[in-house]
């Protein structure tokens, strides 16, 4: 009997959907409905990728939360 190791991996366009959509990324920062579109293909820039991350961290990947450098204490 063999496992499944099946991966979910989100795409650029199922993340935005996840959010709200077109309309609701765009109204987030202020942009039109045909540059989230633009995004879908071309994919989101790393900017606002670290932005919908701090907004809604369920929804889109761990790893586009923005790299903070350590703590003074963390780094005594």
């Amino acid at each position: 009997m063999s496992e499944n190791n099946t991966v979910l991996v989100m795409t650029d366009s199922d993340i935005i959907d996840a959010i709200g959509g077109t309309g609701a990324v765009a109204s987030i920062f202020d942009i039109t409905s045909a540059s989230v579109s633009e995004w879908r293909e071309k994919g989101i820039p790393k900017a606002r990728r670290q932005t919908l991350a701090l907004m809604f961290p369920g929804k889109v990947p761990e790893s586009w939360r923005p790299q903070l450098p350590p703590s003074a204490e963390q780094a005594a």
